[in-house]
Order: C-alpha cells, then sequence, then structure tokens
C-alpha cells in the first residue's frame, strides 16, 4: 500500500471508510474491501465499527468531523441514518433505505448499492431492459433488488410472497415510482413460474447457511433452459435452486456475485477508482467453505435448539411497531405469524422459538433483559450469524458461557449454555 504523498514524503494519514451496525462482528465487507484497497495500491482504510441506535447520530457526527470519504450502514441503521444525512441518491429515495454513504464537498449523501450490484451481476448474463421478472420475497432486498430492476428497464415484475401486506406494498411502490408494470401473486402453494418469464429471481432468505438444503415451494419444472435464474444468497453461492435451475439448462446468477459488486460500487463512489471484483471474490470464498458454513469451528444447526422457554416476549415503544416488524422480519429474517394476537402483539418465528413483540405505552426504559436457554452455544451462534446477528461475549458466570445481542430499542437478548 502506498503511503507516500504526491511529493513522495510520508504519509500517515489513510483516507477512511468503514461501517456502522450492531451486531458487527459477522460483517465480512472489511475483508473484501481492505483486500481491494491493498492490490490497488490505496492508502485507505475500513474501519468495521458496532454502533448502536442511540450512538448513531454521534457516529455520523464523528465521521463528518473526522473527514470520512463515506461509510456503510447495515443492521439496522439503513433507514434511521436517513435523518442525519444531507440528501439520497435516487434509488435510495424510492426503496427508502440507505446502506452506502458518500462525501461529495461537504455534504453526506445516502445510496443503495444492494439493488445496484445485484443488476450489475445480472448484466453479465442478460440485459434487463424489457424482460419479465418473477421475484420472490417482499422483504428488504426484494425491495431494492426489484426497484433496481425496474429502473434498468424491466418491463414487468411479478411479485411473489407469503406476506400479503408487504407484497403488495413492493408492487405497489413499483407501480407509483418506477416505470415498470408490476403485480402481485399470494404464494399460497406451489408456484408455477409462467412460460413467459424471462427472470427468477430469489430475494428471500430461503437456502441460506445453515439450510442448505431449503427449498422455494416452487414446480421446479416450470424452469426452462430461456430463463435466467438469479439467487441473493451468498453463502452458500451454489444454493439447491442455483443448482437445480443450472440442471435443467437455465443461466443462473449465484449472490455472491450481488455482494462483491455493492463492495465495488461501494469503492468506487469513494475513491473514484474501478477495482478488481476477482480479489474480492477470491477473499470471499476463502471465509466459506463449499458447502456454505463459516470457514471456522463448529457443526452448525438448523435450529437454535431452544429449551426451557416457550417463547420469548419483547416490549417496545408504542408506535414503533413497523419499525420492529422491518427488523426482525425484513432485516433478520424471520417469518411473521399472521393474525390477531392478545394485546395487538405481533408474532414470529425463528427456529424452535416464537417471538412475541408488543407495543408498551408510558414510560420507556430500553436496554430490556431477556435470557434463554440453547442446547448448543455455538451452534446458537452460529445459527444466528448465519442471519447476520453477531453475538459478543458476555461472561462465563457460574462457569457457563453466555452471549447477547441487541435489538434496535435496546432489548438486550442473551443465550446460555443449557445445562443438562
Amino acid at each position: 500500500m502506498d503511503n507516500k504523498d504526491q511529493g513522495g514524503s510520508p504519509d500517515f494519514l489513510p483516507r477512511l471508510t468503514g461501517s456502522f451496525a450492531i451486531p458487527a462482528a459477522e460483517n465480512p465487507t472489511v475483508a473484501m474491501v481492505e483486500a481491494a484497497y491493498r492490490h490497488h495500491g490505496l492508502h485507505w482504510r475500513y474501519i468495521n465499527c458496532e454502533v448502536s441506535p442511540e450512538g448513531l447520530g454521534a457516529a455520523v457526527r464523528g465521521a463528518r468531523a473526522m473527514g470520512w470519504a463515506g461509510f456503510n450502514c447495515s443492521i439496522p441503521h439503513k433507514v434511521a441514518v436517513i435523518e442525519h444525512l444531507d440528501g439520497l441518491g435516487e434509488s435510495a429515495t424510492i426503496i427508502g433505505a440507505v446502506n452506502t454513504i458518500v462525501r461529495r464537498d461537504d455534504t453526506l449523501i445516502g445510496e443503495n448499492t444492494d439493488g445496484k450490484g445485484f443488476v450489475q451481476a445480472m448484466r453479465t448474463v442478460t440485459d434487463p431492459a424489457g424482460k419479465r421478472v418473477v421475484l420472490f420475497g417482499a422483504g428488504g432486498a426484494a425491495r431494492a433488488v426489484s426497484v433496481e430492476m425496474a429502473l434498468a428497464g424491466a418491463s414487468h415484475i411479478t411479485i411473489v410472497n407469503r406476506d400479503t401486506r408487504r407484497g403488495q406494498a413492493v408492487a405497489g411502490l413499483l407501480n407509483e415510482r418506477t416505470g415498470a408494470k408490476a403485480e402481485f401473486i399470494p404464494w399460497n402453494g406451489t408456484f408455477v413460474i409462467p412460460g413467459n418469464t424471462d427472470i427468477v429471481i430469489n430475494a428471500t432468505s430461503i437456502g441460506l447457511y445453515p439450510d442448505i438444503e431449503a427449498r422455494l415451494d416452487i414446480d421446479f419444472d416450470s424452469l426452462h433452459p430461456a430463463m435466467v435464474v438469479a439467487d441473493g444468497i451468498p453463502n452458500p453461492p451454489r444454493t439447491h435452486l442455483i443448482r437445480t435451475a443450472e440442471a435443467r439448462g437455465c443461466r443462473v446468477l449465484d449472490g455472491l456475485q450481488m455482494l462483491v459488486n455493492q463492495g465495488v460500487i461501494g469503492i468506487k463512489y469513494w475513491t473514484g477508482v474501478d477495482v478488481d471484483p476477482g480479489v474480492m471474490h477470491e477473499v470471499l470464498r476463502g471465509l466459506f467453505t463449499e458447502k456454505g458454513a463459516p470457514a471456522r469451528e463448529g457443526k452448525g444447526k438448523e435450529e437454535i435448539g431452544i429449551r426451557r422457554l416457550d417463547h420469548v416476549l419483547i416490549s417496545i415503544p408504542v408506535g414503533r411497531q413497523e419499525e420492529a416488524r422491518r427488523f426482525y422480519a425484513d432485516v433478520l429474517g424471520l417469518e411473521e405469524i399472521e393474525g390477531e394476537h392478545p394485546r395487538g402483539a405481533m408474532w414470529f418465528t425463528m427456529g424452535t422459538i416464537q417471538l412475541h413483540i408488543r407495543g408498551e405505552a408510558g414510560s420507556w426504559q430500553s436496554d430490556r433483559h431477556l435470557a434463554f436457554e440453547v442446547a448448543n452455544l455455538e451452534n446458537a451462534r452460529q445459527y444466528l450469524g448465519s442471519k447476520g446477528v453477531g453475538l459478543s461475549y458476555s461472561s462465563a458466570i457460574d462457569g457457563r458461557k453466555r452471549f447477547f445481542f441487541r435489538d434496535p430499542f435496546g432489548n438486550r437478548i442473551e443465550l446460555l449454555q443449557y445445562e443438562y
């Protein structure tokens, strides 16, 4: 890495970029971005920072004061950061969320590269312009990908999702804010891909490690060689959907390319340099095994393995239910249990847990503390890590290790090793 200024004198002040998130320990972006900086001899650094919701404003002000060239925002700040910025790019305005912030002169502008990275990868296989798209999912990733596909010229986008409210919301957004024609179809059974479909996209978490053999509930016989099939899952890259579509003669696109492209676009925003994506690919592939597990010890399980507890109840301030829904359903990918629940609570499932979230009026105090026991603490950590939740080591009180994470409302959720 070149640490000389233009006059050849030593320069010990690199340009700074980074990431604000909580949790942050499981984020591989730092590894691939720093690899790109080194490869291109850029005197830049990428600093991965764990920032709480309460500290987000101060973190953004600090980045301004220290002259950061930009930063990423991930869980749970993609929406909350907007109020601290000076403006938004076109797609970020439509999507209503930001994952990349760019310093332009003395302003901080929010962009969203989630969908941009996907479309850039798609263009290596086919041009989205004029294409008919079937997209599974209606969470944050689906929203970003569908908006960018529409802005890239897709003529018709069908949103297929089990949650009617969220599916209709995404279709409505596309119809109102883009030139594409969109429709919503409820995912109530095995879905048959229409024969005139050009592009099929999985924007759900189905197939994400550790549940690597999970299958979309679709009629795989309805896939044909004229279709392009894309999966947004980066880990493992070769999901069941990708393997099956490839076997049926479809052209395929995996989620690892999308993740790399997000980094390439972000670095271009910050440095103006078009970095080599191959370097970033190599780093990410080194982080994951062939079967998708993180390259670290531990068996991994499909479920957390809860013991001695049937459900978890979390209280949040009244009026923030939608924010909670975005975090637990859209960000973490938990499945919401629809219907009328006692006291207006929202119910989700997470492995063997039922998670109940209820608004609480009156004086609100964050940092509620919930603890539950798991059959295998390491397996639970890996399972939650696959969902983007990094657990921080807490202590080993009474000889048992324990880890915790926090939600956007300050609720502290602790995992303890079950003693048989």
